[in-house]
């Protein structure tokens, strides 16, 4: 018989060594004793905080204590809910703790920057007005070239026409002088 339980509480601390995750945490509880042996009736020898990381060494079947050793060192027997596969709350908290406060520093950077923003948002105003003030501008440009052009264009047409008058002037004049020539010389 004793051969059998040897047996079989070797082939559970084999199973258990291989099936185990490798991080296993103390639960919530705040200080949680390690015992000396497989039992309540023990005398707790060490204590571990809540979220310490802890190595599963031995299980001890029927009881529902596991051996363990603590990162920091200790070893000793702790009831086996106490010890679970996912980070504790004081932990997760910490964690959490860590994203807020660097959060928070960016969001201090981010106003300690606002005199820089406001700049910023004040050369952008500045540029928006000159930019509508070369748009009138530009408009008002363009109705001048446009009213330019037909003045050019009008001032063409006269021009042309005080030509073509002008030629038709001198023709007739060369004209009227050819012909009193020919007649003074008949």
């Amino acid at each position: 018989m004793t051969k059998f339980l040897l047996l079989a509480f070797a082939a559970s601390t084999a199973l258990a060594a291989e099936t185990a995750p490798t991080s296993h945490y103390i639960s919530d509880q705040l200080l949680l004793g390690l015992r000396a042996g497989a039992a309540k009736e023990q005398k707790f020898i060490n204590y571990v905080k809540a979220g310490e990381i802890v190595q599963i060494l031995d299980r001890a079947p029927g009881t529902g204590f596991v051996r363990v050793r603590a990162d920091s060192g200790p070893e000793g027997w702790v009831e086996a809910d106490k010890v679970v596969n996912t980070p504790p709350a004081v932990l997760r908290y910490a964690e959490l703790q860590s994203k807020y406060d660097s959060v928070s520093r960016e969001l201090d950077d981010l106003k300690t920057s606002t005199p820089e923003r406001d700049e910023l948002l004040h050369q952008v105003e500045a540029l928006q007005h000159q930019v509508v003030e070369l748009e009138n501008n530009n408009e008002k440009l363009t109705q001048s070239n446009a009213l330019l052009e037909r003045r050019f264009q009008s001032e063409v047409m006269y021009a042309g026409a005080a030509i073509i008058l002008f030629g038709m002037f001198i023709g007739w004049l060369l004209t009227a002088v050819k012909s009193r020539r020919r007649d003074v010389l008949r």
